[in-house]
């Protein structure tokens, strides 16, 4: 709902501090205002937490300079911060590095600014775990009591790279930490992938089921999801690369009933578009064996145990060295005695509800193939149909085993979804990094990038400092700075 602006408060007032778990939505002038000590409540396009009882003059010449140190506009208030951090991600890596700030310097000693492309805090916690897995979220609870400390400001909708550069942080913090985790996909590197339409990666599924607001704001792709899994009465089959735990969540949240999930917090439209889907089928499929797949033993069982769900699982036999695998890993073994026993067990065969679920190993992705992307035909794009798989056999000793193509293919067609699975993957965080390192912002400051190795996807780091450092005191954690 629309609400009134509140007025800002003249320099000398004391600062009323936002509301508990209040989110913040900045436009680019309150975050000028904000990181420079301001003490407006409402600019933009929504509202920010005040720096809490702390201000500044500004100095109008440039804006995001500090006229003066922070001091208390209260003769009771806390003293000056002796340090003061920005931290960029407020996913689980950004706010347990918040966490741990906040208990090394004492209840005087620290500020810290959280800032988050998106308006929402808490990142893959909110946006990418399963709405039917309740009980992984509650870590919410304990991330809200973070943003709840009065040391903690928390700034929505602020891109780094666009709405604010690593120049304009680094000379106004004693240290900038990155923890912007994983924002990217590993690709297949197959023909049809960037171009069909219905082939999605399972990172934005699962953030469309969850009402992740960058997602779900991305109209063109909310639309083609739709489409893909209500528009085509001939395909029922979702093909899934990977077996992972986001593998698996995709999986369950296809085959769950609908009924179900409306007691989740799933998304609304996601989940109107759940109950017309026409997908009755979801194929798992995995380039190695049994004895390698990645998914946890307890999400395994509980996919395989859904109700009025048909279990077939492809190419399971086991040799001596995927034995030796099982003896070591407990996890693996236990996968294994789940994915047997839910295929003994079976369903009822006359069930008219009745879903199934496939998975298929030793198997790699070589094509994905389309065909007029309307039932119609007059759609101007091509919607996936098919996927031609090629036959893999394992090779090398135990601990080490490579999936090697055979060269025989097979084909899986009535496809109307294909998500890819395969590995998330960080981003420098930069709009266009093919831009040059010097190219200066609307204020004048130079846009240095964030150090960044393109191919293995991470920032350079030793034990979590950053490397080929543009500014003292940067560091990292998470994703996407391994060892942080």
């Amino acid at each position: 709902r629309a609400r009134r602006a509140v007025p800002a408060p003249a320099r000398n007032r004391p600062v009323h501090r936002a509301g508990a778990g209040m989110a913040a939505v900045c436009s680019r002038r309150a975050l000028v205002r904000l990181v420079s000590g301001g003490v407006t409540r409402r600019q933009g396009v929504g509202v920010v937490h005040q720096p809490k009882c702390f201000v500044t003059r500004l100095n109008i010449n440039n804006p995001f300079a500090f006229a003066k140190p922070f001091r208390s506009v209260s003769s009771n208030g806390p003293p000056p911060p002796a340090r003061l951090f920005c931290v960029v991600g407020s996913g689980p890596a950004g706010m347990y590095t918040v966490d741990r700030l906040l208990k090394h310097y004492g209840p005087n000693g620290v500020r810290v600014d959280l800032l988050d492309k998106s308006p929402v805090p808490f990142g893959l916690v909110r946006a990418g775990v399963a709405p039917d897995h309740q009980s992984t979220k509650l870590v919410q609870n304990r991330f809200d009591e973070i943003l709840r400390d009065p040391r903690v400001s928390f700034l929505g909708n602020v891109r780094l790279g666009s709405d604010v550069f690593l120049d304009e942080l680094t000379p106004r913090y004693h240290a900038t930490v990155l923890c912007y985790g994983a924002d990217g996909d590993t690709k297949l590197q197959i023909p049809g992938e960037d171009t069909l339409a219905g082939v999605f990666s399972a990172r934005r599924f699962v953030g469309w089921v969850n009402g992740d607001p960058e997602i779900v704001g991305d109209t063109t792709f909310t639309k083609e999801v739709h489409k893909s899994l209500t528009s085509y009465s001939d395909r029922n089959t979702c093909v899934i690369f990977g077996l992972g735990n986001v593998a698996v969540d995709c999986a369950r949240i296809l085959l769950r009933s609908v009924e179900e999930l409306s007691a989740t917090d799933i998304a609304r439209s996601a989940l109107e578009t759940l109950k017309q889907s026409n997908v009755r089928k979801v194929l798992l499929i995995g380039r190695r064996g049994m004895a390698q797949a990645a998914f946890s033993p307890k999400e395994l069982r509980e996919l395989l145990q859904l109700p009025d769900v048909k279990v077939t699982v492809f190419d399971d036999a086991l040799q001596a060295e995927d034995e030796e695998d099982l003896v070591t890993s407990r996890p693996r073994r236990r996968a294994v005695e789940a994915m047997r026993k839910a295929v003994d067990v079976g369903t009822d065969g006359d069930n008219k509800n009745l879903k199934e679920l496939q998975i298929k190993f030793l198997r790699s992705p070589v094509a994905l193939h389309g065909s007029p992307g309307g039932d119609d035909g007059r759609s101007v794009r091509t919607a996936v149909r098919s996927v031609t798989l090629e036959v893999n056999q394992l090779v090398g000793k135990s601990g080490n085993r490579k999936a090697t193509g055979t060269g025989a293919t097979e084909t899986v067609d009535k496809i109307a979804v294909a998500l890819r699975s395969v590995g998330y993957k960080s981003t420098s965080g930069c709009v266009n990094e093919s831009e040059s390192d010097a190219v200066s912002n609307i204020n004048g400051y130079t846009r240095t990038l964030v150090p960044f190795d393109a191919e293995k996807g991470i920032v350079p780091n030793s034990l979590g400092r950053v490397q080929q450092v543009v500014s003292a005191g940067m560091g990292g954690g998470g994703w996407f700075v391994p060892g942080g």
